[in-house]
């Protein structure tokens, strides 16, 4: 789990025992690299790098303002779900396959024109 600079949600995460817990990662597309997908609170460079990943995202627990602005948009286009409880949060974690449609490379004009629409 990448915390960023959180050094108190990175402290509380590594006491409950969580054996991969990160702070600030300068290496992000790295990291991803070893991931199956992303629980993420949903700002625009981490949807951005998350999609170009061709990763699956998830959104849950939002931060308030732009985070929930992100997270509505993303989840009405159809491009990342944003799940608001821990038991349905708990279901797309163990359904089989990927939880989202990757965006694909050459196909990102729709995209914008989705983001733009709904904006």
């Amino acid at each position: 789990m990448a915390c960023g600079r959180n050094t108190a949600l990175r402290d509380q995460l590594t006491a409950a025992g969580h054996r991969y817990v990160f702070g600030w990662v300068d290496d992000m597309p790295r990291l991803l690299h070893v991931v199956d997908t992303v629980v993420q609170s949903p700002g625009g460079l981490t949807t951005s790098e998350v999609l170009a990943s061709r990763l699956p995202v998830l959104t849950y627990r939002c931060l308030p303002g732009h985070g929930r602005a992100n997270a509505a948009v993303l989840d009405r286009i159809g491009l990342v779900p944003w799940l608001r409880t821990r038991d349905a949060l708990g279901r797309a974690l163990t359904a089989a396959g990927p939880t989202t449609a990757p965006v694909p490379a050459a196909d990102t004009l729709p995209l914008l024109e989705k983001l733009v629409e709904t904006a």
